[in-house]
């Protein structure tokens, strides 16, 4: 005779992600943003994307200053955001280098991940 099981962490996670309990729910993380016209809960994380300016010289980069010393030179700055949405939502997965709208901003995206149905988008955007 075999008792019930518990849950593994990966099972619990994949019930949260689709019920929307923590990770995703409007009053805890999550966030409705527009990715290419469509709607959708995100959470958002740009905590580790701190703007910084290419520096070059010959067309190749030579190195990354921060943006406030950069932008009296009239450089472009990149940031970085990772985007976490429901796979369910957002349907196939974009190709690497393809540019997508993020709330009207043109991101490109550089990597990307799927876990217990949740997909990971790392972009980059350029900005003046």
């Amino acid at each position: 005779m075999s008792g019930p099981t518990n849950p593994n962490l990966h099972e619990m996670i994949e019930k949260d992600v689709a019920g929307c309990d923590v990770f995703f729910n409007l009053d805890d993380f999550g966030e409705w943003h527009d990715i290419d016209g469509r709607r959708m809960v995100c959470v958002i994380d740009d905590s580790g994307a701190a703007p910084f300016a290419a520096t070059s010289m010959g067309g190749r980069t030579i190195g990354r200053t921060p943006l406030d010393a950069s932008r009296s030179m009239g450089v472009l700055s990149t940031v970085r955001t990772v985007i976490y949405v429901r796979l369910s939502d957002y349907g196939p997965r974009p190709a690497i280098g393809r540019t997508i709208l993020l709330d009207k901003r043109r991101m490109k995206v550089e990597a990307l991940s799927e876990d217990a149905g949740v997909l990971a988008l790392t972009c980059e955007e350029v900005r003046v």
